[in-house]
Formats: structure tokens, sequence, C-alpha cells
């Protein structure tokens, strides 16, 4: 099957972590033995020297993207966004057939895809619209957004302004899905459209694996991570606290959050304020090696956020054997059971002292081979390849009956 991905954020050079996830389901479907294509938007692309920005968004608008091979993929990139849908009449007319355009070029490349696939109806769900009904190819969707969800005020104001665009869109497509049954519930109650199926997101099980034999844990520290964006949803300053009450010293715990956001310097005047410093480390951004290497190496992983859609990094660290503690957030309730880690409810400080305290004590009881082979069987690549090939026979189907 041929596929063409409209992506509504997609990794770049000034952030190649931005929708990894998307490029990887991507070359999920490549390895399966599909055709993909990938027309990712958001891109950060600079016009020429001395071109005013204006400007130069205008003329950007007029140009169609071109595509290259990158990999297994075939990608263009465009500064294309949901945003720049909401101007003037007539710079919306030009960017709406900037990006059919540039689908046509793909086309005449590569050949006609037959299912047109919208990562994120945020940024992604207007353009396949227009260019199903350019093209006649049926478009679905995958949602992937924490805007639908309660629990996140900034995302929902934000998505509040996109949605009769968006409401409009999703009218055309042959088939929606989710990856969380939260996430699901709130799309369609949202939108009011149709429940989206459940399609999880998968996890790069080559990257994502059991730490070589001949690596060694320093037996001394007790080593727990948290992995994500320093924002407020994600709750890394609770984790703190929570870390400093279950583990006062002199202990052999050691907490390091991985991520980059707008908290980070009050996040670390807070470490310093509890005189944390010497055992709490914010690790900065890294790249996906780095951040497989840290949850091989972690003898637990933590997600303390208010809101989640899934909860993939949990996934990750389940694929690296090691177990997790996670809070009731939206999606972690659905995959995480007792065999491979333990829930908490959001927001309960008590909970999570005593989760923190609870997994340590008896973290000898959980099997590191058993959490992998669980993750891998539920979330792996060939999971993903199956469960996207006959969302798209049913989207084909849907479509030749409404014909």
């Amino acid at each position: 099957m041929h596929v063409l991905f409209v992506c509504s954020w997609y990794p770049h050079a000034e952030n190649p972590v931005c929708g990894c996830f998307f490029q990887e389901q991507a070359e999920f479907l490549a390895a399966a033995g599909h055709e993909v294509g990938v027309f990712a938007l958001d891109q950060p692309i600079s016009g020429p020297p001395g071109m005013g920005s204006k400007l130069w968004s205008v003329a950007e608008a007029i140009q169609p993207v071109a595509f290259e091979v990158e990999g297994a993929l075939r990608v263009g990139r465009s500064s294309l966004s949901y945003d720049r849908l909401d101007r003037r009449r007539f710079f919306r007319h030009l960017r709406l057939e900037a990006a059919k355009k540039s689908v046509e070029n793909y086309i005449e490349q590569f050949g006609r895809p037959d299912v047109v696939h919208a990562q994120s109806l945020l940024n992604a769900g207007p353009y396949a619209a227009e260019i199903s009904s350019a093209t006649s190819i049926p478009w679905v969707f995958t949602e992937h957004f924490t805007g639908f969800l309660p629990g996140c005020a900034a995302s929902q104001r934000y998505l509040a302004t996109k949605l009769p665009g968006i409401r409009r869109a999703v009218i055309s497509s042959s088939g929606g899905a989710a990856v969380g049954p939260d996430l699901a519930d709130a799309v369609a109650r949202t939108l009011g459209c149709p429940r989206p199926r459940i399609i999880p997101n998968a996890i790069d099980t080559k990257l994502f694996c059991e730490a070589p034999l001949d690596r060694e844990r320093a037996d001394e520290e007790f080593l727990i991570a948290s992995v994500g964006s320093l924002r407020t949803k994600k709750n890394f300053g609770g984790l703190i606290h929570a870390f400093a009450e279950a583990f006062p010293k002199p202990d052999n715990c050691r907490l390091v959050i991985a991520g980059i956001g707008e908290l980070e310097h009050s996040l670390r005047e807070e470490i310093a304020k509890l005189e944390l410093n010497d055992r709490v480390t914010l690790a900065g951004g890294l790249d996906r090696p780095e951040v497989a290497r840290l949850f091989q190496d972690a003898q637990l992983i933590v997600s303390a956020s208010h809101v989640e859609t899934f909860g993939v990094t949990m996934i990750e660290a389940m694929a690296c054997g090691t177990p997790v503690l996670a809070t009731r957030s939206g999606g972690p309730e659905h995959f995480v059971e007792p065999h491979v880690g333990s829930l908490i409810d959001v927001g309960n400080h008590g909970q999570l002292v005593n989760g923190l305290r609870a997994m340590r004590s008896n973290i000898d009881q959980y099997d590191a081979a058993e959490i992998r082979a669980y993750a891998e069987q539920h979330y792996g690549p060939a999971s993903l390849a199956r469960n996207l090939r006959d969302f798209y026979c049913d989207a084909l189907v849907e479509r030749a009956q409404a014909v």
C-alpha cells in the first residue's frame, strides 16, 4: 500500500525529537513493505537573505515544496501550518494551493498514494481534507494532541481557536484514530464525530532494548528517571518535592529529569532550595539513543503528569525492561499492568511519595524480560503496521461504498 503522511509537526535540525514518533511510524510502515511519503508541516524554513518575513511568507505560500528521499521515506518539508490558514482569505487560498501543488508534484515523482494520513488534526487535518478533495484520495487521521483532554488549559485554549476549520475538515475523512481511549472519547465529544478507533503509538524496539550484558549498573545508587517537556502539565515540580520527601538525606537515590522547556529555570531554583543539587539532575534535551541509555541505566521510570494522551516514554522504558510508576492521566492507566509497574492518582502527592518508596522496596519483584516482552508484543513495529494496514483497508472500503 502507498501512504502519504501529512504531519502536523516533524523532526528537523533545530528540534530533532519533535514529532519523532511520526517519523518512526512512517519508517515502521516502510519496513513492513509499504511505500511511504511524508508531507511535513510547520517546519522552520528561513527566507533568502534580505527578504522580509512577510514578503517571504507570501513567496513561500506560492511555491510548492520538493520531496527528497530520506532513507526509506520520501519527505517534503514546508513551513505551512494551520495558524497560517487563519489569515486573509487570499493568503489562505495561496497556501492551500501550495499544499495541493506539492502533492501533485509528489504524485508525478513517486506515484499516486492510496491513502492520505493526517497525523494530528491540529495542523494537518484541513490540509489533508483539501488534498483529498483535489485528488479524490481518501484521507484518515490519528489524533495525538493533549488539548482535546481536560487538564491542560493552555492547549485547550489553543485548540479552541482552530476548532471551526477542524470540524469542517473532519466531515470528509474516511476514518479516524486516536492513541488512547480517553483521547478517542474526547475527540468524538469535541468534534461531534464517530469515536475514533484506538491505534497506540509504537516504539523502536531495536533502539529501546535491554542494556547490553557487559554494561554494569552502579550498585551504590538507585537511579530514577523521568523524561518529558519541562511544562506545567508534566508536574516535574511535584515529582521533585515527592522525591525529596520519599528519600531524605542521606540516601543513595538519584533522580534524573530529561527534557527542555520554559520551567527549566524555576525547577533549578526549586532543586537548589531543597538542597538536592547533588541528587537531582536536569539533563536537558537528550537525543533518542541517549534517552534509551537513560532508560537502560535507571531502575525506575516515573511519569507524574497531569495529562497524557498516551505516554510513549513509559512504553519505551518498558521495552528496556525497566518498571514504571505513572499517574492515571489519560494514557498510562490503559497499559500499565501490575507486572510492569504501578499507577497512582493525578495530583495526589501522598500517593506519589508512597509509590516511589514502594517501587524502590519492591523493585526486585519485577522481571525485566517479562516487561520487555509485554511492550514488544503490544507496542512494537509489527503491531503498529498491522493496525495501520487494517485502518487503511477499512478507509478504502468506506470510500468505495460512499462513491
